[in-house]
């Protein structure tokens, strides 16, 4: 069998296959309505985890639950030996159907304890401390059961418990259903464990969360910090979680209080401490992160299915599985995003990239223009004020001039130069006492160095001849150029592809400080040539109207307010790009200091001195549209970081949130995909950029798509993917994978009706994939796929196998021996 079809057709068994019918209540039976199915079962060994953290001595007990009132009975069933390392054993009779809570409670002699995770101690617990899980056994034998009682269990129960008809089985299934939508696994079924014996890629998630519980009782968050630290703060925040929780969406809020909001902060506090995390990475948190900030929609969850009868799933899951089929082949087609595909997903992605490929053109070509025509001005302000006797100035990645006026523009542009001429021609520079009568510069947009017997460097580049006005403004002309250095040295000789007499004119208007002063705003409007996009001329001209302002802050920052917009033309006068900066847009400059070679270096650097200013932070406000395609949305990086060296400075959060529409020839837009893309990189600040990258010295980049991605008439995908990636030399310097997750739901009418999780597990020595889980949360199904496997059996949540998947004929074989084919031909 073709491996790549083989592998597809994995792929989508998993994601077809984890949707069929079941109980979210980890049941293996029927009986929708809680009122049980009238048969009496065995006995159930019930065995678990009372965990925050590790709990000891406290008071385990089962109870049944009354299927008319919804209610636990007052008389526990069965009660466990007081826990240790918060293991416990329960063992009662079951009736198949029922609804029966668990309660793990603090003892009224005050000897329960947890192990805080936060403080590294043990601390008592009072009598009032209670966690509580639900379950709903169903068959007509023996059962082993597993459950671990937490407080996102206790979430769960409480949610049920306050919905009409209370602990009814629909209730707590959805309950369940719920909190594990939330955080992208089912906490009840994950073994509670610390992060340090953790074994899978969930039990280190649940750690981790029920750390994140205990930062909110350290900081005595939720309304909690008038209770008396330790034990009684945690249980506050226990129950203020408890509170918050719902059966009808994911979002946590209790009254005028943001639950989730402080929970999210919380985990993020933790995540960004090793001692607490350990190995952990942030990517494997990625969907509880993402879901805590859910609003509005994005908070729905998926509606349970309680008839788990396994005949009744089958068929279920034979028709689900013909249906998504049907759609995926509407929606993808055989080669990907071609100009032939039949898919509509397909040919709107292949509409978009051929039409978005040459938006990052016009951009870079509007900074860099901008910025070297800028530090032209600020060079001439410079000399005429007295600040340098340099009739020249350059800027490469990195580079500090020390006498470059305070607080102008230079600071944002790519490697560019630019000389203070004497003569009208542009030929002789200026010299001690002359006043410039004119600006050169060069914007560098291409570079490229050949080596062989003669070495050979190329520069790509803007050329700009700019001249001052009496109203203190400057007038310029432009065209592009080519320029070829021999033996990469100083002699160039320079071709002007678009004709040596074609120029194109503007004039940039600054606002100065004072007369000379620094620059403080500007107005730009005029044309620019074609662009480089890297040794390629591409279009004819572009228009350019932009404006900035820049405002003074606290600790020598300030931020430079951008707008503008490029449109670009070819030969017949027709658009091809436009790129606009909207109102929002700006950029945050710092103080930039060097060492005595001019480098720049950290403000710890030995020696280091005032430089000038540095780009900290930027936030761009965008509008592109390229042909058929259009993008909206914001790029934001910030929050830069010196390494260890002090060397190196690097942003450490980074996002992109972007709207990406087709256009039809009638101009109306379709929308293909609407999400944010971010980044973050933790370790930064003690890696040292300056040594080898090596398991000791290292950092962890974390990437993260959040989104909804739409083709006609098909159904919606809301994804949460996530990748940490450890730069540590290991993998041919390209990194090691340390985790991936992906959460996806599938929505109709703005409903979800299905939320699939991946999660692989990885081996902290060799990190490689130990195993998949994938489950599906409004069905409680699940399957595990162990490398090399050419089976993966289909399971309820109660562990009864329904269904077999087969690698080498690419089907799923049903236990009452009915089989469907997940072969569709990708």
């Amino acid at each position: 069998m073709n491996r790549a079809r083989s592998l597809t057709a994995l792929a989508v068994s998993l994601l077809l296959t984890a949707c069929g019918g079941g109980s979210g209540d980890g049941s293996n039976g029927s009986g929708g309505n809680g009122s049980g199915s009238g048969n009496t079962g065995g006995k159930v060994t019930l065995t678990g985890v009372v965990a925050k953290g590790l709990t000891d001595n406290a008071d385990v007990a089962v109870y049944a639950v009354d299927a008319t009132t919804g209610q636990p009975a007052a008389t526990a069933l069965a009660t466990a030996a007081p826990t240790s390392s918060g293991r416990y054993t329960l063992e009662f009779a079951y009736s198949s159907g029922a609804v029966y809570v668990v309660r793990a409670a603090g003892r009224s002699d005050a000897t329960t304890t947890h192990r805080d995770e936060v403080s590294g101690t043990n601390q008592s617990l009072p009598s009032a401390f209670l966690m509580r899980a639900a379950l709903r056994p169903i068959g007509s034998t023996d059962l082993a059961m597993e459950a671990s009682i937490t407080p996102y269990s206790e979430m769960a129960v409480s949610a049920a418990t306050r919905a009409s008809g209370a602990l009814t089985a629909t209730n707590v299934a959805q309950g369940r259903a719920t909190v594990s939508q939330l955080l992208g696994f089912d906490p009840q079924t994950t073994r509670a464990t610390t992060v340090a014996t953790a074994t899978t890629t969930d039990e280190r998630r649940l750690a981790v969360m029920l750390t994140a519980v205990s930062e909110l009782a350290a900081e005595g968050a939720l309304g909690c910090g008038t209770a008396p630290a330790g034990g009684e703060r945690t249980t506050c925040v226990v129950q203020a979680l408890s509170a918050a929780s719902s059966t009808s969406t994911m979002a946590l809020t209790n009254g005028t209080t943001n639950v989730a909001a402080e929970l999210d902060a919380a985990l993020q506090t933790v995540l960004a401490d090793p001692a607490l995390v350990g190995d952990v990475s942030p990517g494997e948190l990625a969907v509880a992160n993402e879901n805590l900030g859910c609003t509005g929609a994005a908070c729905n969850v998926t509606t349970v299915n309680v008839d788990n009868a396994v005949d009744s799933a089958i068929t279920s899951a034979k028709a689900l599985i013909a249906n998504l089929k049907t759609d995926l082949l509407s929606m993808f087609s055989q080669g990907g995003a071609t100009s032939t595909a039949t898919g509509v997903v397909n040919q709107q992605a292949y509409q978009f990239r051929t039409a978005s490929e040459g938006v990052h053109v016009p951009l870079r070509t509007m900074v860099t223009d901008s910025g070297a025509m800028l530090m032209g001005i600020d060079l001439y302000n410079d000399w005429m004020a007295g600040r340098t006797t340099n009739a020249n100035r350059t800027r490469g990645d990195g580079d500090l001039v020390a006498n470059d006026g305070a607080w102008d523009y230079s600071s944002m542009v790519v490697p560019a130069g630019c000389t203070l001429f004497a003569d009208t021609g542009f030929t002789t520079a200026v010299t001690a006492g002359q006043t410039p009568v004119g600006i050169g510069c060069g914007a560098r947009h291409y570079f490229t160095r050949s080596t062989g017997f003669t070495n050979v460097c190329t520069q790509w580049r803007h050329m700009f001849q700019m001249t001052p006005n009496a109203d203190g403004s400057f007038s310029w002309r432009s065209r592009a150029q080519k320029r070829t250095y021999a033996g990469c040295g100083s002699t160039y000789t320079t071709e002007n592809p678009q004709g040596s007499t074609l120029y194109f004119n503007g004039t940039l208007a600054p606002t100065l400080s004072a007369t000379y002063g620094t620059i403080r705003g500007f107005s730009l409007s005029g044309e620019l040539p074609a662009a480089w996009d890297d040794d390629t001329l591409v279009g004819y001209r572009h228009t350019l109207a932009m404006n900035g302002t820049v405002t003074d802050g606290s600790g020598g920052t300030s931020t430079h307010a951008l707008t503008g917009t490029l449109t670009a033309y070819d030969s017949t006068g027709t658009v091809t790009a436009t790129v606009t900066l909207k109102d929002g847009s700006q950029i945050v400059f710092g103080p930039a200091y060097q060492n005595a070679a001019g480098e720049e270096v950290g403000p710890a650097y030995a020696g280091a001195v005032t430089a000038g200013t540095r780009a900290h932070a930027l936030a761009l406000d965008l509008m592109a549209t390229v042909g058929t395609a259009e993008m909206e949305g914001t790029l934001a990086l910030g929050d830069v970081v010196w390494d260890a060296s002090n060397r190196a400075l690097r942003p450490t959060t980074g996002s992109l949130s972007l709207a990406l529409r087709t256009i039809a020839s009638g101009g109306a837009r379709t929308e293909f995909m609407k999400g944010t893309l971010s980044g973050s990189i933790s370790g930064w600040r003690s890696f040292n950029d300056s040594l080898t990258e090596s398991t000791a010295n290292h950092y962890t980049v974390t990437t993260t798509f959040t989104g909804n991605i739409t083709a006609s008439a098909r159904p919606t995908l809301r994804m949460i993917a996530a990748a940490s990636v450890q730069a540590d030399g290991r993998n041919n310097g390209d990194g090691t994978l340390l985790s991936s997750s992906l959460q996806y739901v599938t929505l109709s009418n703005g409903n979800a009706v299905r939320t699939v999780n991946f999660t692989p597990t990885y081996d902290g020595a060799t990190r490689k994939v130990t195993q998949t889980l994938i489950t599906e949360t409004g069905s409680d199904l699940r399957m595990t796929l162990l490398p090399g496997a050419d089976t993966a059996d289909l399971l309820n949540g109660a562990g009864t196998v329904i269904g077999r998947y087969s690698r080498d004929d690419s089907r799923m074989s049903f236990t009452n021996g009915d089989f469907v084919s997940l072969d569709i031909g990708l």
